[in-house]
This record gives C-alpha cells, sequence and structure tokens, in this order.
C-alpha cells in the first residue's frame, strides 16, 4: 500500500484537532515551513472499516530520529485519533498477524548512531506499544506496507 499525497479535508481536521498549536504564527507565511502528510488506509482492527496510517513531514513534526505517524480509526465525526508515535520512519507495515484483535506495526526506526532496525508495536487493549526490536539487515517483516519516499511536495498541511 503506497502512500497518498491527496488532501484529505476530515483527516486535516483530525490533525488539527491532535495539534491545537500547529499555526500560521508558528510557522508563518513561507510554504517551505509549513507541513506536508501523506496516508494509506487500512483496516487494522477486523471491522470492515479502515483506519488511516498518517505520516507527518515537515520541521514542526520531525527530527533527527524521524517523524510522526498518526493513527486514526473513522469515527461519526471524521477521524478519532488512536495513537500518534514519534520518530517513525518508512516503511511502516501492518503484519499478518495481530494483537488483542489489532494487526501488529513494524516501523523502521534509525539515527542517533544506532543501526537501523524495525520496531515491533502490539496492541494491548488500548493502544500500541513497542515490544521487539529487529536489525533491519537481518530480515524485514512481512505485510501491508506505508511506503515510499515522501517529500514537501504534496500533502500539504496549511497553518
Amino acid at each position: 500500500m503506497r502512500y497518498r499525497a491527496a488532501t484529505d479535508p476530515l483527516l486535516e481536521e483530525a490533525i488539527r484537532r491532535r495539534m491545537p498549536d500547529y499555526r500560521r504564527e508558528l510557522v508563518g507565511e513561507d510554504p517551505r515551513r509549513w507541513a506536508r502528510y501523506v496516508h494509506a488506509a487500512t483496516d487494522l482492527d477486523g471491522d470492515g472499516q479502515e483506519e488511516m496510517l498518517v505520516y507527518l513531514i515537515g520541521s514542526w513534526f520531525c527530527g533527527t530520529g524521524g517523524c510522526t505517524l498518526h493513527i486514526y480509526r473513522p469515527s461519526a465525526e471524521g477521524y478519532d485519533l488512536v495513537q500518534d508515535i514519534p520518530l517513525s520512519r518508512m516503511p511502516v507495515v501492518a503484519a499478518d498477524s495481530y494483537s488483542e484483535g489489532w494487526r501488529d506495526l513494524w516501523q523502521l526506526q534509525s539515527g542517533g548512531g544506532m543501526p537501523a532496525g524495525f520496531i515491533r508495536y502490539q496492541f494491548d487493549g488500548s493502544r500500541y506499544s513497542q515490544t521487539e526490536r529487529i536489525p533491519a539487515d537481518q530480515r524485514r517483516p512481512k505485510g501491508l506496507l506505508l511506503s515510499g519516499n515522501p517529500s514537501l511536495a504534496g500533502g500539504q498541511l496549511e497553518a
């Protein structure tokens, strides 16, 4: 599942609810400082509705260890945040294994002089928790991927 960079007004509204401090006064008028996001949909909890994996990029959401990943589920208001995972990198893998009815997630982690590795996140009934780390050169987890190499050219989230 390659990411999509098309804007989604309901997703942007959900992001703004989660990040109310993200506003024009902080990022200024220069569009190069605005945030971007890419997203992919997949059913993580087996209920027949697709949750959204949202990868936020830009100076507001990224650091040397990576960017922020949000997980949203559909709701009557649009989308509700399930969890945010800071310092994420792509690819993000929605595995074929499940914990508490939700697909396990793997995401790439690197930076800070540490060798690249995949971190496994398992759902504990209310949120995802990091449970395992494997070296990236050992094996790549199998499953649906949020993958690609996004740039600041698409998926605009204006302040």
